[in-house]
């Protein structure tokens, strides 16, 4: 029980007891797994996908580094596009933003 204290403590806000309403432990928990579940399944179809076009059973790892260059990579570049078209904006309403 300690243990699971100790790691309740890492990952949910400081004094999360009176900070946050009751049901927000069950709320991180299953955010948390369908995060999870969420990433095995892009990397399970991203290696369906690369089976299907004749990769074969080696396509695990290129699965793996294949989603991870599509969703960080292209995520980065659009939080680089998208700060690019708001960036003078940004300095002449901050609330805005």
């Amino acid at each position: 029980r300690n243990e699971g204290h100790e790691l309740l403590k890492h990952l949910l806000p400081k004094h999360y007891e009176t900070s946050v309403g009751k049901t927000y432990v069950e709320y991180a928990k299953w955010s948390m797994l369908a995060s999870v579940f969420g990433t095995v399944s892009g990397v399970l179809s991203m290696q369906a996908l690369l089976f299907a076009i004749g990769l074969g059973a080696g396509a695990i790892p290129m699965a793996a580094a294949m989603n991870w260059i599509v969703k960080d990579g292209l995520g980065q570049f659009g939080g680089m596009l998208c700060a690019s078209f708001i960036n003078q904006r940004f300095d002449a309403e901050p609330r805005r933003w």
